[in-house]
């Protein structure tokens, strides 16, 4: 678990960052909803806990060949 913040807070300041890369976002969102307030167009990729190894090398690929 995350200290104090969530990983909202932390998407807030990536936002706030002069230089703008793609993210590869990994969630532990209990619903669609919450997932669905990840909409900046810095998001690659969205993961959500438990996830596969295989789909998160399979993301970071695409993020790299892009």
């Amino acid at each position: 678990m995350m200290g104090p913040g969530s990983g909202f807070d932390v998407l807030t300041a990536i936002r706030d960052e002069p230089l703008r890369e793609k993210y590869i976002i990994v969630v532990s969102a209990t619903s669609q909803a919450s997932i669905d307030k990840l909409d900046d167009e810095s998001i690659f990729a969205k993961l959500r806990k438990p996830f596969d190894v295989d789909e998160l090398l399979g993301a970071v690929r695409r993020c790299v060949n892009v």
